[in-house]
């Protein structure tokens, strides 16, 4: 679904990516983790196009993304939540997932997504900014959803939501996967998550991965001495 050959991201003279080898097979959720400014939102950023490569190879379904401009990349089944959430506060929860419906798709948001997320359905017609904040997190993982991606970024989706909904969401993505036969690819901290969702584990340092295992035989002690600072 993903294949990364030699990819690096650069922001001006500093390489921030560094010739990173990496693939994901549909339908497996891959978590990406490493401490702060180790490389993973420049990932992110650069997969979904806000920040050009500056060399190698990056071909998602097939084909090369290298030139695709973001808008494409979306047109084409990628989706991304940002780190920080980043709602349309002054729009309600139905109005923020309807903006991820693709342009000529009707604006009705697919039912499946309530089910996913019980609590929007009730709040839809609450402002955005009035939510919490895993409230917020479950919305705008619903406005990704609506463009009924193949491939789904996900950027430090834990950062500031408490413990008890961080498993939720945890248990929801592997439902999702499940039955939409979605791809993930996630930055992470928080390794308890990390565990609970993932298929496999890379370990980013300065751009480079320096250690991957299948989650089911991970050393957490080792993984967890890589997130120490």
């Amino acid at each position: 679904m993903l294949a990364l050959s030699d990819y690096t991201v650069a922001y001006g003279q500093s390489q921030v990516i560094n010739g990173l080898n990496l693939s994901l097979e549909p339908g497996e959720i891959v978590a990406v983790v490493g401490r702060n400014g180790m490389g993973k939102t420049t990932l992110m950023k650069s997969l979904i196009g806000m920040i050009p490569a500056r060399g190698g190879e990056a071909r998602f379904d097939g084909q090369s993304l290298m030139t695709v401009p973001g808008y494409e990349r979306v047109q084409r089944g990628m989706g991304f939540v940002p780190q920080g959430r980043m709602v349309f506060s002054s729009m309600t929860v139905e109005e923020n997932i309807k903006t991820g419906i693709h342009s000529g798709k009707p604006l009705v948001v697919p039912g499946h997504l309530y089910e996913y997320f019980p609590i929007l359905r009730e709040f839809r017609k609450r402002m955005a900014g009035n939510l919490s904040g895993g409230q917020q997190q479950q919305l705008v993982l619903a406005r990704a959803l609506a463009g009924k991606p193949k491939l789904l970024l996900l950027d430090e989706p834990t950062e500031g939501i408490q413990p008890s909904i961080i498993k939720e969401m945890a248990k929801i993505l592997r439902q999702i996967r499940d039955a939409e036969g979605l791809t993930i690819l996630v930055s992470e901290q928080v390794l308890s998550f990390v565990m609970d969702v993932a298929d496999r584990i890379i370990v980013l340092e300065k751009g480079n991965i320096v250690h991957q295992e299948n989650r089911v035989s991970a050393d957490e002690k080792k993984i967890a001495s890589y997130l120490a600072v």
